[in-house]
């Protein structure tokens, strides 16, 4: 008898289409889903906003470290430095002799670059915060003291950053210029003639 063989692997002479399967059908739709999105972007956009939320508690945390760090120091301009004298030394003469404030200095250094007229600047880190309040608190002192050198060279001011110590500029800028304009429309309005309405007579 002749055999009769099977050839599973071409395809059937028969014209019509086939209709696919359920299994087939989602398949494929879960194959155009994945070509249009692919699995990697929800990936990324989850680690992103992970080491987003890491840098940002990171930064606060920097912040917050750098702000108490800061809260112990201030900054003096304009005070000389002495050959063969210690700077910390220098620091509590100074403010006992001109402020009448009595300091533990912990540490300081000089800061900024070297310059022919004027002094680098001195970085005072004492024991608590509240002994640098004292300090500031009391520094427009020095704007009353007998000595044209320290009454209008020496300032002591907060640690701040740089972006701070541009606002704290940029601040003190616009009063000045309010201040003298105040200054000038009061002295105009001192100039300007005044003329006083004759009023009736009483009969």
């Amino acid at each position: 008898p002749a055999s009769t063989s099977f050839n599973f692997g071409q395809a059937s002479d028969c014209n019509s289409t086939a209709t696919p399967s359920a299994a087939d059908a989602a398949g494929q739709a879960s194959h155009g889903i994945n070509a249009q999105i692919p699995p990697s972007t929800t990936m990324s956009y989850a680690q992103a906003v992970s080491k987003f939320r890491t840098a940002v508690v990171a930064a606060v945390h920097v912040e917050h470290r750098s702000i108490q760090r800061r809260n112990k120091n201030f900054v003096i301009s304009g005070l000389k430095q002495i050959d063969n004298f210690d700077d910390a030394v220098l620091i509590r003469q100074f403010l006992a002799d001109h402020i009448g404030i009595g300091v533990s200095v912990a540490s300081c250094c000089r800061i900024g670059r070297e310059s022919g007229t004027t002094p680098r600047r001195l970085l005072v880190t004492l024991e608590t915060p509240a002994q640098v309040d004292s300090v500031i608190g009391a520094a427009r002192k020095l704007r009353l003291s007998s000595n044209p050198e320290i009454r209008g060279k020496v300032f002591i001011n907060p640690d701040m950053t740089a972006a701070e110590r541009k606002a704290a500029y940029e601040l003190r800028c616009r009063r000045r210029t309010a201040k003298q304009q105040r200054a000038s429309r009061e002295a105009a309005d001192r100039a300007r003639p005044r003329f006083r309405r004759a009023g009736r007579r009483r009969q």
